[in-house]
């Protein structure tokens, strides 16, 4: 059986090594990688090293390997990548210990020191292909790659992160070690050293000749986290969007029903203000018809009629008075 691409590769790695990986690997069926990776002092250089978890987040280089089949042999001397590795990939063999050029037992307070080789010897792993060997770490990579005894078990492809020869002498050392055990340098993808066993040359060097490229039909981390925020950004301003059509649902209705409320309040004033109007008029009329009434009663009372008749009037009240 051979192994045939997915449409999309997701990538894992930081400086996306797993591509170049699968683009060189992808033909042949699942096979076997070897990943060594040790505590860093500190993130400020130009590779951290890999940090492993149970999902999308594990950076390891294999991870996308591991997803699609494969398997190999973990070397780490952090204990709490070791455990995180082991649950996350349990077909994986985890081992926690420094690769070294020397197998020495653990010192109190320091993990054990392995030689690869001793490793995947353990393991039976003689008539297996082993494809892949990934190097990621602070310092002696030349003594890890010594304990691997390359010329015995050929890895086909081994990348060394730049992290672990930060001098141009030690460069020199890692250029001539691996020259002296049958590899060819093939790239430096401004992170790793790559190099080819010579007799996978023809085969693989071309396609590792060069760093990830946006033809090679992957995913970077950096890009799925972004599209991972733009759908929750999206998600959110749907969630916003709802809520502020709600709060507008609500104003208007609650300003239709205010307008309705004043509009009855300015009839029931305009009808107030009618009939004090009418009030007013008819008490300005009362008050009209009192005063041109009075000035009636004045008029007859100063008239002579009235002034001859007085004395009548008094007797006609008298006489009534007395029956």
């Amino acid at each position: 059986m051979t192994m045939t691409a997915t449409a999309t590769f997701d990538s894992y790695s930081d400086n996306e090594e797993d591509v170049v990986l699968w683009r060189a690997l992808r033909s042949y069926d699942p096979g076997r990688y070897v990943e060594i990776s040790h505590v860093h002092s500190s993130g400020n250089g130009p590779s951290s090293g890999p940090i492993p978890s149970s999902g999308p987040e594990d950076t390891s280089p294999t991870r996308a390997l591991y997803d699609r089949g494969w398997s190999g042999l973990l070397v780490t001397s952090d204990p709490e990548l070791w455990a995180r590795r082991k649950a996350s990939r349990p077909r994986d063999v985890t081992v926690v210990g420094k690769a070294s050029s020397q197998d020495q037992p653990a010192k109190p307070a320091a993990a054990a020191d392995w030689r690869v080789s001793s490793l995947l010897g353990d393991l039976g792993w003689d008539a297996t292909d082993l494809h892949a060997m990934i190097v990621d770490i602070e310092s002696d990579a030349a003594g890890a790659l010594e304990g691997a005894a390359l010329a015995r078990w050929r890895p086909w492809i081994v990348v060394v992160g730049a992290s672990t020869c930060a001098d141009p002498r030690c460069r020199a050392g890692l250029m001539s070690l691996m020259s002296r055990d049958g590899y060819d340098h093939t790239m430096f993808d401004g992170q790793s050293f790559w190099f080819v066993a010579k007799e996978h040359a023809q085969a693989l060097a071309d396609k590792l000749s060069y760093p990830a490229r946006p033809f090679d039909g992957h995913t970077s981390r950096a890009q799925r986290t972004l599209n991972a925020r733009i759908v929750e950004l999206e998600a959110s301003l749907a969630g916003l969007s709802d809520d502020v059509a709600a709060w507008r649902s609500k104003a208007v209705s609650a300003w239709a029903s205010q307008r309705c409320a004043l509009a009855e309040r300015d009839e029931a004033a305009a009808q107030l203000a009618a009939q004090v109007e009418a009030d007013t008029d008819a008490a300005r009329a009362c008050r009209d018809e009192i005063g041109r009434l009075r000035a009636e009663l004045a008029d007859l009372r100063s008239s002579t009629s009235w002034q001859v008749t007085a004395p009548l009037r008094r007797a006609t009240s008298l006489l009534k008075r007395a029956t």
